[in-house]
């Protein structure tokens, strides 16, 4: 009996990895999250993709949200280049 692959590494998985670690490092170092903050805030998909998302959050989740956002950029880099989406 054959099983189809499991797409365990997603959009929605990646995002509750970057909740879990954001929650974590909130509490054990947080000058870390305020500097990867930072770092996100010069991606280039920060005005062109998050920005538009985080307005819709509300303002104390919004650095949460950049986090998780961030997380899921390899699920969409595989979107717009599917020759980076084959099973290794």
């Amino acid at each position: 009996m054959a099983t189809p692959t499991i797409q365990a590494w997603n959009k929605p998985g990646h995002m509750t990895s970057a909740a879990i670690a954001y929650a974590d490092l909130t509490e054990r170092n947080p000058g870390v999250i305020v500097k990867v903050i930072e770092d996100l805030k010069k991606h280039a998909h920060f005005e062109s993709k998050w920005v538009d998302n985080l307005s819709q959050v509300p303002a104390d989740d919004r650095d949460l949200y950049l986090f998780m956002l961030a997380a899921q950029w390899s699920d969409d880099v595989r979107k717009k280049y599917p020759e980076y989406d084959r099973p290794r």
